[in-house]
């Protein structure tokens, strides 16, 4: 995080998560989802959304396959900013 790539690294995961999954379906592997950790910076940085929504838009994964873990740290950071950014 101190370098400033987690945002990076954030999308890149997010994608080849997705990207993977995808891809075991279409191989007839059957899974219930993929879970993908989340920064705590992408989530106060209110961008977590996007991200998530582009990501989905770009592999076709439908969103019912994609699980976020969240920390519990992330969500104390700033309770109000974690609620608005899970009810999206």
């Amino acid at each position: 995080e101190r370098t400033g790539l987690i945002a990076e690294i954030d999308a890149w995961v997010m994608r080849q998560a997705c990207q993977q999954m995808c891809q075991w379906h279409a191989a007839g592997v059957v899974l219930s989802f993929v879970a993908v950790n989340v920064s705590s910076r992408l989530f106060a940085r209110r961008e977590l959304y996007q991200q998530v929504a582009q990501v989905l838009h770009d592999t076709g994964l439908d969103p019912a396959y994609l699980e976020l873990e969240v920390t519990e740290s992330a969500v104390m950071e700033d309770p109000e900013v974690a609620l608005e950014q899970m009810h999206r």
